[in-house]
């Protein structure tokens, strides 16, 4: 996949040449469709916020895609960390073609402590390679068939004393799949020696607060600027680093369709209280809520059940969740349909719930 790029500001563009895992694959899928680096809204806030000098770590690099961009256009040198076997190759040959001699690459994963572990693939990701985990072992050498092998940050950062002699530690990128707050637990040294930006992929409410609850100990606090379909944030040492401005990076029209509808959701639903959300299953993944208890439609043990096959079912349906604690009703705009089809279900919320959202994205309303 080629394409060519140059930074904001910057010129003239360059050519980007990237391999990717295969062409279903989502991060693949969209680097070709839209012929520029994935994330680009991430990728241009730091080109524009943070330091462009010193060393720049990816930890959960997969195919490189922000490894050659934090090469090409923000770090002196970029360390890649990149446990799956199958990826790795991929990285190698990404980062050799469009950074040669800008980078160190680890095949390994990181962890609160060192050891073995093996990768697994998280449920409903068969076209997302970077949905991948790592499952912890208790026991095995590092080189059991099926393994990979396990470190700390502070034990990556002593292989590299060497280059950490001359340059700053800048800037830790972080997408492990939930092992985010592991990852920094075996990083106590790098958090008080560097003091680093981070930033950090929280895809659930819990890791959210877990995350701000131990980086607020460190006197780390979040900038409140939010990145990618999945939840990505930028921490900062206040004492070091300026809170970044909202610059004017590119904007991911899909991410900014999240971030609105969230702030709608948070406006409408008091903390605490519980929502259906009517999205097909498009939209729920990205959306960051937090304080709020989201109900698919159709629900059938806390997940989607798909469309109901009829009237009575929509409306029996609403009926239950209503039941169960659901005090407000939101249409995602791909579900306004619903409004037309489900005729019974329409009536039923005109004659007995309240009107109290009609956005051109969602349509809510009081059960």
């Amino acid at each position: 996949m080629q394409f060519r790029y140059a930074p904001p500001g910057a010129a003239p563009a360059t050519t980007i040449d990237l391999e990717g895992y295969a062409d279903t694959d989502v991060i693949t899928r969209e680097i070709g469709e839209r012929s520029l680096f994935f994330e680009i809204d991430l990728l241009e806030h730091i080109y524009l916020s943070v330091p462009r000098r010193g060393l720049f770590l990816d930890v959960g690099a997969n195919i490189g895609n922000h490894s050659v961009y934090f090469a090409r256009f923000c770090a002196d040198h970029v360390v890649a960390v990149e446990p799956h076997p199958a990826i790795v190759p991929i990285l190698t040959r990404n980062l050799e073609t469009n950074a040669p001699g800008g980078y160190t690459l680890f095949p390994a994963a990181v962890a609160a402590t060192a050891g073995v572990g093996r990768m697994t693939l998280r449920p409903n990701c068969a076209a997302n390679i970077g949905g991948s985990q790592v499952e912890l072992l208790s026991a095995g050498p590092p080189d059991r068939a099926g393994t990979v092998q396990v470190t700390t940050l502070d034990d990556l950062l002593d292989r590299l004393a060497g280059r950490l002699a001359e340059l700053p530690l800048t800037l830790v990128k972080i997408d492990v799949e939930g092992m985010e707050l592991d990852v920094l637990r075996g990083a106590p040294r790098l958090l008080a020696q560097h003091r680093p930006h981070l930033v950090i992929e929280l895809a659930t409410e819990e890791a959210r607060t877990a995350m701000r609850s131990f980086l607020g100990s460190e006197g780390y606090c979040d900038t409140g600027l939010r990145f990618g379909w999945t939840p990505t944030y930028h921490f900062v040492d206040p004492q070091r680093h300026p809170l970044p401005a909202d610059r004017a990076f590119r904007r991911d029209p899909e991410v900014e369709v999240l971030k609105e509808m969230t702030e709608e959701i948070l406006r409408l639903v008091p903390a605490g209280e519980t929502y259906i959300l009517v999205d097909e299953e498009r939209w729920w993944a990205g959306l960051a809520a937090d304080g709020r208890r989201r109900l698919p439609f159709l629900e059938r043990d806390g997940v989607y059940g798909g469309q109901p096959e009829d009237d009575r079912t929509a409306v029996d349906e609403l009926l239950r969740l209503t039941r169960a604690g659901a005090r407000y009703i939101l249409f995602a705009e791909s579900a306004f349909w619903w409004l037309d089809h489900y005729r019974a279900l329409a009536n039923h919320l005109h004659g007995f719930a309240r009107l109290v959202l009609d956005t051109p994205l969602l349509r809510g309303y009081a059960l």
